[in-house]
């Protein structure tokens, strides 16, 4: 049990320290400049919540360590669907069980979320998340306990509805913190027309999730647009917004290259 729990200890706060600590450091410190004309806020105008950030984070992660210990409690006691021979399914269904469990997280998070910002009694404990307007990588997991443990409640699920190995549970952690990440990161990448073609136009945009901060409302999603184009639950900024950022980019990198060229 001991050496469960300090794997699950080095997975949950690993995960945060290599994604969201050092996406902090690298896009903030080392490449702030460098990126401004991808910023989707201000960062200039931005008041740094870092401390406040931190704190709630690591609330959070010893909260998903204690619920992930259980889960492996009752793993042991065979009450759960958890297997730990990898060998024990084929390739194909890893690849299969992986890809179900990132489809219900996405339903998952999307309904959660939203009702945390309708259900007057959620709503209050999820202010605790939107006490931070200009967000980090840092707030990745600035969640009020109760929050955190609405979280837990899809890894509870997913481990007694179907047979799932605990390897693809922990690399389906560490991509959920990555996204995390980027959902709170304030500069924004997918300035490609990626989202005019398919399957790209089905992504969320770091932008997405940026303005859900910026506005506290809509923009309920996590990996998918699907839910908020279909509950039109978009905010109506959002193309306008994601639009803009583009041109910023497109204009920056002609600069350059003008500059490159001599034109």
């Amino acid at each position: 049990m001991k050496e469960a729990i300090l794997y699950l200890f080095i997975l949950i706060f690993g995960s945060y320290i290599f994604f969201c600590v050092g996406g902090y450091y690298f896009f903030y410190k080392l490449m702030g400049r460098r990126l401004k004309h991808r910023e989707i806020l201000d960062l200039s105008k931005r008041k740094l919540k870092l401390a406040y950030e931190i704190k709630y984070s690591v609330i959070s992660m010893i909260i998903f360590v204690v619920m992930g210990s259980f889960i492996y409690f009752l793993s042991t006691k065979e009450l759960t669907q958890i297997y730990y021979n990898i060998n024990e399914k084929s390739i194909f269904y890893l690849i299969l069980s992986f890809f179900i469990i990132h489809q219900f997280h996405d339903l998952y998070f999307y309904w959660t979320h939203r009702w945390m910002h309708e259900v007057q009694q959620l709503k209050r404990i999820h202010n605790i998340h939107h006490g931070v307007t200009t967000p980090t990588p840092l707030a990745a997991y600035t969640f009020h306990p109760i929050e955190a443990l609405i979280h837990t409640g899809f890894w509870f699920i997913v481990s007694f509805s179907m047979p799932i190995s605990v390897h693809v549970l922990f690399i389906f952690f560490i991509f959920q913190t990555y996204i995390n990440m980027w959902g709170h990161c304030c500069y924004e990448f997918w300035t490609v027309n990626l989202l005019d073609r398919w399957p790209w136009k089905a992504l969320n945009t770091p932008t997405h999730h940026v303005l859900h901060h910026k506005y506290n409302k809509l923009n309920y999603g996590i990996y998918y647009n699907f839910w908020d184009k279909l509950c039109k639950t978009n905010h109506p900024k959002y193309r306008e917004e994601y639009e803009a950022i583009k041109r910023k980019t497109l204009t920056s990198r002609q600069s350059k290259l003008l500059k490159i060229f001599k034109l």
